[in-house]
């Protein structure tokens, strides 16, 4: 009896035999490919690396960003004095890279500009730190944000406003369509009546009660 079990458990010891090393090499389409023990030691190894090489690079940049704190004062205070004191800076800011102006156009179509009517001059500080363009200085952001209006209201074929102010004939703008400029400019002109004149109206609390709820709005 003992004789004829022997073949038996042979055979169930084979096949789980088989059966595992399918599952591995992944020749049975009926069941899933497992990684072995090495290939699953080096994914392990390089998410490790991953993670520690964007936590050394995103967590200081993170505490420096938070406006306020001690980090992003100094920082401000030093790159302030850097430029006001550096003929060479002075003049990098004159130049835009491509990331740059990629930069700047995504965030003045989205967040356009701050503007203090009050003090009746823009407030470049959460701009800079959306655009991550923390290099350029106010004045070097201004300038550029009037010669990139001039930019798409020539490609618009509009005239020049005098709010719009004067563009500096040393910054060179990539131009961008006519389509992508028409819509930039409404966005800037509409973001900057929400800020200007809406948020500041006296009952705007009880006017956004009336507003119709929408499926695209908060």
């Amino acid at each position: 009896q003992q004789e004829e079990e022997n073949p038996a458990s042979c055979s169930e010891t084979d096949l789980k035999k088989e059966n595992s090393c399918t599952a591995q090499d992944g020749s049975n389409p009926n069941r899933s490919c497992w990684p072995v023990s090495s290939a699953l030691t080096a994914r392990l190894r390089r998410l490790i690396t991953v993670y520690q090489r964007c936590n050394r690079k995103e967590l200081p940049r993170a505490e420096l960003l938070i406006p306020g704190s001690h980090g992003y004062w100094l920082q401000e205070e030093m790159f302030r004095r850097t430029t006001d004191s550096d003929p060479v800076v002075k003049e990098m800011q004159k130049r835009w890279t491509r990331r740059e102006q990629a930069d700047f156009y995504r965030t003045v179509s989205s967040f356009g500009v701050v503007y203090d009517t009050d003090k009746k001059v823009f407030d470049w500080t959460k701009f800079r730190t959306v655009s991550r363009l923390e290099k350029k200085a106010d004045e070097s952001l201004e300038k550029y944000f009037h010669s990139f209006i001039a930019m798409c209201r020539r490609v618009c074929r509009l005239p020049l406003g005098k709010e719009d102010g004067t563009p500096d004939p040393a910054i060179y703008v990539e131009p961008i369509t006519e389509e992508r400029a028409a819509k930039t400019l409404y966005r800037i002109e509409l973001i900057r009546k929400v800020r200007e004149q809406v948020l500041k109206h006296p009952n705007v609390n009880e006017r956004m009660k009336l507003c119709q709820p929408s499926l695209y709005l908060p």
